[in-house]
Formats: structure tokens, C-alpha cells, sequence
């Protein structure tokens, strides 16, 4: 992975809900994911899982103001899971874990402003 370089958004909202259909649930950070966002606070957020059904409205939750952080590389599709923590500090080390990035240290990671 030493291409791809651990992204964090800045502190916000982190919504999740569960699919009307499938029942897997769905998250959307305020500004990682501000599509998503927006979508599933009126309720149209399409499942990732399925990609049949929508957010079911009545099992949003509200995880409070979290950041938000993945692996990316300029240029390529971003295919790692996005991970979420109240602690920056502590978000960057999920990743390192996850991702076994022994080279990753402050000058490595991408801070991203959202919106």
C-alpha cells in the first residue's frame, strides 16, 4: 500500500441507517461523503449493499460529529472500507492497523477540509 496514503476528513456528522430491503447499514459522514449525506437525511440514500432498496427513515441514527478517514490513491478508484473515530489521533492508528502501514506517520497523512 505505499502508494495509497491514509485521507482524514475534518470533524462531522456521521449518520448510518439500515436498508428498507436488505437490512445492511449504510453510513454517510457530513463532509467525507456529503452525496450520501444529504441523501440519507431526506431519506433517498440508496443501499450500497443491494442497490435495490433505501435507507429506511425510521433507523437513521445520528453517531454525533466523528472524523472521517480511508486509504486513497491519486488517480485510482478508492476500494478500502471507510473508518470512523471521535479521535483523530486514534483514526489514523485504525488505519495503520488495518491497512499495515508500518511507513505512515504525520507527514504521510492527507488532511482533506471537506466542505
Amino acid at each position: 500500500m505505499s502508494f495509497m496514503k491514509p485521507v482524514i476528513y475534518n470533524a462531522g456528522i456521521l449518520l448510518s441507517g439500515e436498508c428498507a430491503i436488505c437490512g445492511a447499514t449504510n453510513w454517510a459522514h457530513q463532509h467525507a461523503q456529503p452525496e450520501s449525506y444529504h441523501m440519507i437525511e431526506s431519506g433517498n440514500l440508496e443501499c450500497d449493499q443491494c442497490a435495490s432498496g433505501h435507507v429506511d427513515q425510521e433507523t437513521i441514527m445520528n453517531h454525533g460529529i466523528q472524523f472521517a478517514g480511508r486509504y486513497s490513491a491519486n488517480g485510482y478508484m478508492d476500494c478500502t472500507d471507510w473508518h470512523y473515530n471521535v479521535d483523530e489521533a486514534a483514526l489514523v492508528l485504525e488505519l495503520k492497523d488495518a491497512y499495515g502501514d508500518d511507513d505512515m506517520d504525520d507527514e504521510n497523512v492527507f488532511h482533506d477540509g471537506g466542505m
